[in-house]
C-alpha cells in the first residue's frame, strides 16, 4: 500500500462500506463486532487505530495508571498496541500506529484483527485484572548478556 487512500479503498472492500471516507479531523470510525475503532490519518502514510477501553471506566487512580504503563513495557500486555489517555474524554484508550507503506491488504487486515484481539482482552475481565496488577513481566533486556557486533 502506498498511502491512506489505498488503505481506505481496502477498508471499503473489507467492510462493505462504499462511502467510507476521511471526515472532519481526518478520521472515520468502523464498528467491528460491537467494538468501535477510530481510524485517524496521522499523515498520508500512517493510520492510527484508537478504541475506548470501556471496562476501565473513568480515568483511573495513580496506582492503576502505573499498572497500565507497566503493561505497555515491551508490549507486555498490549502486543503492538499501546495504552494511552484520551485527553478530551479523560478515558483510557488502546492505540496502534500503522505504517501503510509496509502493509498490503492482508497485512492491514491482520493488524486490525490483532488490534481487535488486544482490545477484547482489555475490554473484558482480563483487562480489569491486568489493570489491578501485577502485570506479568517480559524478560529484562537491559540485564541480559551483552555482545558487540563489529563490522
Amino acid at each position: 500500500m502506498h498511502d491512506i487512500h489505498q488503505a481506505i479503498d481496502v477498508l471499503r472492500d473489507m467492510t462493505g462500506q462504499p462511502d467510507l471516507a476521511l471526515g472532519a479531523g481526518d478520521h472515520f470510525e468502523i464498528v467491528f463486532d460491537g467494538t468501535p475503532v477510530g481510524f485517524v490519518a496521522v499523515d498520508r502514510r500512517h493510520l492510527e487505530l484508537v478504541t475506548l477501553l470501556t471496562s476501565l471506566g473513568t480515568l483511573p487512580d495513580t496506582p492503576t495508571l502505573l499498572q497500565l504503563m507497566t503493561a505497555n513495557y515491551l508490549g507486555t500486555a498490549t502486543d503492538a498496541a499501546r495504552l494511552a489517555v484520551d485527553p478530551a474524554r479523560q478515558r483510557v484508550v488502546l492505540c496502534e500506529r500503522l505504517d501503510l507503506t509496509v502493509l498490503d491488504a492482508n497485512g492491514l487486515r491482520d493488524r486490525i484483527a490483532g488490534f481487535l484481539a488486544v482490545a477484547a482482552v482489555w475490554n473484558g475481565a482480563t483487562g480489569r485484572e491486568l489493570a489491578a496488577g501485577p502485570v506479568p513481566p517480559k524478560p529484562d533486556l537491559a540485564t541480559g548478556s551483552h555482545f558487540l557486533i563489529r563490522g
